[in-house]
């Protein structure tokens, strides 16, 4: 009986334990995925349609493909990350804080970018102050 559960337990490690991929590719697929690149894109894209007529907009959701651009973007993780590092990325995007990075970057990003439209506004005042010629 003993054996049979030491057996049953070895199975259950050796089986049950997800083998990591050492594939470049699936990766930075599996980065894209967890980083919630994918998603900003789509927003992204929808945000950038508002702003078009509709006949426009619909040209270009005929045009744009959510999957296509997020394959494009593999070659860059690879240029930049290693195996290693992408695994390293994978485990922090499944990790509490990279969880809640990924919830906050919406808001990092929406908040950034109003600390630098307030930032360029001051400095372009103090340009207009001393009536620089450009």
């Amino acid at each position: 009986m003993k054996r049979y559960l030491a057996l049953f337990m070895i199975l259950i490690i050796v089986f049950g334990c997800k083998e990591r991929s050492n594939n470049p590719d699936k990766l930075a697929t599996e980065i894209i995925e967890l980083s919630g690149s994918k998603e900003q894109f789509k927003l992204f894209l929808d945000a950038f349609l508002k702003n078009v007529s509709e006949r426009r907009a619909n040209a270009i959701k005929g045009l744009v493909d959510v999957n296509e651009f997020c394959d494009r973007m593999i070659p860059l993780y690879k240029k930049h990350f290693s195996v290693t590092e992408m695994q390293d990325l994978i485990d922090f995007y499944n990790s509490d804080t990279g969880q809640k990075l990924i919830r906050l970057n919406p808001t990092l990003f929406k908040e950034g970018s109003e600390i630098g439209e307030q930032y360029f506004k001051e400095k372009l005042s103090a340009v207009n102050y001393f009536n620089y010629n450009y």
